[in-house]
């Protein structure tokens, strides 16, 4: 054999060793999530440096925060379902799309005073007359164990009464987050549960995000698919959360605003008409905030999101059509 010959066998051999090596890195670094990791590390590079990309248009949130809790502060949070009827209220005549409630109602204040002795069927009777009306999504959350469901977490069974129909598929969704490898959230999810017996004993299915989506389009939360932005999806679905921008996009209105005796004469609360708008807690010492997009760098302390923000966002990715487009 030639020198030459002999080169280009060795010259074809290391080339073939070198694409056998190259697939074997990849598939390793894709097995071990480390392409995953790249791949969210230049996104979060990304949404870090674009700040604020859209001001929200079709929701809006409203915070029960610690000005709130200072202006009732002889008031426990669990004798607080009168001024959330309230608020409710006011809502209503402001003339919001939809009402999501990101308060588990898991205790009835009258079944607490029933057992001091105290007895009142009336205390909650606005607040049940108010989610009979409709209008209102209510939040739940699933267990989980593995791939299946133990169990679900949902209002007190005073409120489920007075869900219209009894329709807690139409009326309670599902605020479990989708969390990546490394605890952030970047994606969101139709349905919550899997499996046709789900259906059949009419427990929660869809995600609270898309039930509040549903409800705010007008479409049947049974259906098998629906329209949003000109996009169709199915309960199998999932996609990437389009951020408005980083913690604090959407500006909350402190809570406390709706029960005031001039809250319709409020211009913010003026600007909620058509809106779909959420209700959720960010008073000290709540733990519902999560890493997003924002949170991962190492130069900066983290930036955690509330999760009524991001169940915001969700529904604002929804029903703008925006997609996650990195240039």
């Amino acid at each position: 054999m030639t020198p030459l010959k002999r080169l280009g066998r060795k010259a074809w051999i290391f080339g073939l060793l070198s694409v056998v090596l190259a697939t074997l890195a990849a598939e390793g670094l894709y097995r071990g999530g480390w392409a995953m990791a790249g791949e969210h590390w230049y996104s979060d590079l990304w949404h870090r440096l674009a700040g604020v990309r859209q001001e929200p248009r079709h929701v809006a949130l409203v915070m029960l925060d610690d000005p709130s809790l200072a202006a009732h502060p002889d008031d426990p949070l669990v004798f607080w379902t009168p001024f959330f009827a309230r608020a409710v209220e006011t809502l209503r005549q402001a003339g919001v799309s939809v009402i999501a409630l990101d308060y588990q109602f898991s205790v009835s204040p009258e079944r607490w005073l029933e057992k001091i002795g105290q007895a009142s069927r009336d205390f909650d009777r606005h607040f049940r007359s108010e989610v009979n009306r409709g209008g209102i999504v209510l939040v739940a959350s699933r267990v989980r164990d593995g791939a299946s469901v133990d169990d679900f977490i949902l209002p007190h069974p005073d409120y489920l009464l007075a869900v219209p129909d009894a329709d807690l598929q139409g009326y309670v969704g599902l605020a479990n987050l989708r969390l990546d490898a490394d605890g952030a959230v970047r994606r969101f999810v139709l349905s919550e549960v899997d499996g046709p017996w789900v259906r059949q004993e009419g427990l929660p299915n869809l995600a609270f995000a898309a039930l509040v989506a549903v409800r705010g389009t007008g479409q049947d939360p049974k259906a098998a698919a629906w329209t949003f932005g000109g996009r169709e999806y199915s309960a199998a679905d999932s996609g990437t959360i389009a951020y408005a921008g980083p913690p604090g996009t959407f500006r909350a209105l402190s809570f406390d605003r709706l029960l005031a005796a001039d809250a319709l004469d409020d211009p913010e609360i003026k600007a909620l008409a058509g809106k779909v708008v959420f209700v959720g807690a960010g008073y000290a010492g709540v733990n519902d905030v999560h890493p997003t997009p924002y949170s991962t760098t190492l130069t900066a302390a983290q930036k955690l999101m509330p999760g009524p923000e991001i169940q915001a966002n969700i529904v604002e990715t929804l029903l703008s059509g925006r997609r996650v487009v990195m240039v």
